[in-house]
């Protein structure tokens, strides 16, 4: 019994793996760019006979880069495509630095909200 083959190239191959990594790379960046635009903390603001005062800060009000990371995040996945070879994937290398920061501050957000 044979085992059945692919009638996919290595180049059809290549190119799934390509799209996925593209469409995963928009989607994580676009996923960043709206967490930082969303409320991140609320403080209340204590005061004498009337209610509370509310201030609420974004992601983007808290840690600024986060979203300009991501947008870099967005172009960079652009960029993928126009690459190849050596500077497709120090550019991979560089997005997944990125995508480190944006967790990172994401991360440190969430201590922050919780210590304040």
């Amino acid at each position: 019994m044979s085992e059945p083959t692919s009638t996919a190239g290595p180049g059809a191959r290549g190119r799934r793996e390509l799209t996925y990594a593209v469409l995963l790379c928009l989607a994580g960046a676009g996923l960043a760019f709206w967490a930082a635009t969303r409320t991140w903390s609320v403080e209340l603001i204590a005061r004498a006979s009337l209610p509370p005062s509310r201030h609420t800060r974004t992601g983007a009000d808290l840690l600024p880069w986060v979203s300009a990371l991501a947008l870099v995040g967005l172009a960079g996945g652009g960029a993928v495509l126009a690459t190849r070879g050596r500077v497709r994937r120090l550019l991979g290398g560089l997005l997944g630095l990125l995508g480190l920061a944006v967790a990172a501050g994401g991360g440190y957000g969430l201590v922050a909200g919780f210590a304040g």
